[in-house]
């Protein structure tokens, strides 16, 4: 019996330590539309499960007369569960802007433009590409910065929403939008052009999810 129990531990703990050795480590990299070319202002590398968070300590190249919008990104996160694919995975941010905003589309304002792009073993994969085990996940952090980025729509939380952009052609299909305590949530089921705006100028009803303890705190307020 004792021999059956060993043989069960060790089993444990190799198979346990395997999952750790093999987490997928993910390559991002944060680009300005403007200074695309010249290459990202941030790289960074993560593990599955572990987030990117924007931090512009980590800057590296020119900021291009956005610094105001760079500093509202301040701790912005992409968490990706688990990697979609094998081979390595470099996730490419492009944040489309316009000095201190993000490049309108139709004529409407924004508060995110953003063009996400998958290189797989340094290949850049087909658009769309889909997030086959979990989606990708982009968090705005409740605070100044999601404020400045809200006042650029116009917008509140209640009627503020995510949306893909098809030359021009907002879709929600494949991306949801979350009020949450620690913030506005996105979840991204495969790439695209992603952009954020208020919901009537999007063409869309309201459809915004709140969680639960959101609802709570807005009571006591």
């Amino acid at each position: 019996m004792n021999i059956f129990f060993t043989f069960l531990i060790c089993v444990f703990v190799y198979f346990g330590s395997t999952d750790v050795l093999l987490a997928a480590e993910i390559d991002w990299q944060l680009y300005l539309k403007p200074t695309a070319y010249s290459g990202p202002i941030i790289s960074a590398k993560t593990s599955e499960g572990e987030p990117f968070v924007i931090d512009t300590n980590d800057i590296t190249g020119s900021t291009a007369g956005s610094e105001d919008l760079i500093e509202a990104l301040e701790r912005v996160s992409f968490f990706l569960a688990q990697s979609p694919v094998a081979e390595p995975l470099s996730i490419h941010l492009k944040f489309n802007v316009v000095g201190n905003s993000f490049e309108s589309e139709r004529g409407i304002s924004l508060s995110m433009n953003l063009l996400i792009e998958i290189y797989v073993g340094g290949s850049k994969a087909d658009n769309p590409f889909f997030f086959q085990n979990a989606p990708l996940v982009m968090t705005i952090p409740t605070g100044s910065g999601l404020n400045y980025l809200l006042d650029m729509c116009e917008s509140g939380r209640n009627d503020f929403v995510f949306a893909f952009s098809n030359d021009g052609v907002f879709e929600k299909d494949g991306v949801e939008t979350s009020s949450q305590i620690q913030g506005m949530v996105c979840y991204i089921n495969h790439t695209d052009t992603i952009v954020g705006g208020k919901y009537s100028d999007l063409g869309f009803s309201s459809n915004v999810r709140y969680s639960t303890w959101y609802k709570i705190k807005k009571l006591f307020e």
